[in-house]
């Protein structure tokens, strides 16, 4: 009974329709052949991929949320008046007047292309993410739920604040598609070539400059006072818990610095 014998697979193109290859939706006798048809009345057959409960999904079959596992093919006659004569027909072998064929949809390729980040050196690692998709099929692609983070790769990636030519870290890439991320196969450009996206992470140069501090311009040093009991000598212990550091107004950790102070003499009384 089923016709459609030649456009089966498809590429994943956000629809649950099947379609030929200029992307037609089929329909009646492309689908399925009836015959012995009263007069007047004709094939209104349709088809949609469906998932493996036989409900109808748009989604890649490599897509693990609602994968298409092949064809529901419903049978339909209509009278000339566009009423329903379904009923009037029984399609020997057939229950409920529908088929289940094979069927199959392909990942459609999605190609990233992320903007080189460049910041001042500012204690952390985290690098902006701007980022580029081609490919997409109407789907919603959410660049906010990515993480980029700079490093250095040595062999094995690692997390790396400090100055100077980086490798980026792109992860939760998947998130950005959410169910929609099984229907690309996603790849993204690096050097020229293309590396294809692994457990939703990718890598990107990215550059962090250094940074010059004057103080009283971007740099200021707050002081608390620092109190200790004579002991006969100008030792200061954890000079750091006492100094405030702030660099454009922003607070940064003294683990960043070398924090060394004396008192200025070893005796009791102001220093």
């Amino acid at each position: 009974v089923i016709s459609n014998t030649t456009h089966t697979v498809k590429t994943y193109d956000g629809n649950q329709n099947v379609v030929d290859d200029s992307g037609n939706v089929l329909a009646s006798n492309d689908l399925v052949m009836l015959t012995d048809l009263v007069e007047g009345e004709s094939n209104a057959s349709s088809a949609v991929y469906v998932d493996s409960t036989n409900t109808a999904t748009k989604n890649a079959t490599a897509n693990n949320v609602k994968g298409a596992q092949g064809i529901l093919y419903t049978i339909s006659v209509k009278k000339s008046n566009g009423q329903d004569s379904s009923g009037n027909y029984v399609v020997e072998g057939v229950s409920n007047n529908q088929i289940k064929g094979t069927g199959k949809i392909d990942q459609a390729v999605l190609e990233l292309a992320f903007a080189e980040p460049t910041k001042d050196y500012d204690t952390n690692s985290t690098a902006t993410v701007s980022v580029s998709a081609d490919g997409l099929k109407g789907d919603t692609f959410d660049s906010t739920q990515i993480r980029g983070t700079y490093g250095l790769n040595d062999g094995t990636w690692k997390e790396d604040s400090n100055a100077g030519a980086k490798v980026v870290k792109y992860a939760d890439i998947d998130k950005s598609l959410g169910d929609n991320y099984g229907n690309y196969n996603v790849s993204y450009k690096t050097s020229g070539s293309s590396e294809k996206v692994i457990n939703g992470v990718a890598y990107g140069a990215g550059v962090i400059n250094k940074i010059k501090l004057v103080k009283g311009s971007n740099l200021s040093l707050d002081y608390t006072p620092i109190i200790k009991t004579y002991d006969g000598d100008t030792t200061v212990s954890d000079s750091k818990s006492h100094l405030t550091v702030k660099v454009n107004g922003n607070v940064w950790s003294t683990d960043n610095f070398d924090v060394s102070a004396v008192y200025q003499n070893k005796d009791a009384g102001g220093n």
